[in-house]
């Protein structure tokens, strides 16, 4: 369940980067998470493989607390 949950986020982040690089803006994608609600980082992993291959240059940054 989680996965199909981090794979549709994936798709909206890839519209949203997909039309940041249409409007010439940096394509970069920020995102905080506290440890008790932070997806894991297999799940990272799969969002950032399923972005970069859509957009190779989107570049990710990502904090847990």
């Amino acid at each position: 369940m989680r996965q199909i949950e981090i794979s549709k986020l994936a798709k909206e982040l890839v519209g949203i980067a997909e039309y940041a690089r249409m409007e010439g803006l940096p394509l970069i994608i920020a995102g905080e998470s506290w440890r008790s609600t932070s997806i894991s980082a297999p799940e990272f992993e799969l969002l950032k493989r399923e972005l970069t291959v859509a957009v190779p240059d989107v570049k990710l940054l990502y904090t847990v607390r």
